[in-house]
């Protein structure tokens, strides 16, 4: 009885240990997706503050 409950607990942890690497892979690939989002938005603000900062002034 003991020995079918430490091969039990043995098969739980596996499996475990299985869906934890799962769901890290997934979620350092939603992280990598989404920190690429935010760089290229970044990058896209900055070009449109540049194109701001040179557009003449019409306030004269």
């Amino acid at each position: 009885m003991f020995k079918q409950l430490l091969e039990f607990q043995a098969r739980n942890e596996k499996t475990m240990i299985y869906e934890f690497k799962n769901i890290h892979a997934k979620i350092d690939g939603n992280y990598s997706d989404l920190n690429n989002k935010y760089m290229q938005l970044a990058s896209h603000l900055k070009a449109l503050e540049s194109q701001v900062a040179y557009m003449p002034s019409s306030s004269k």
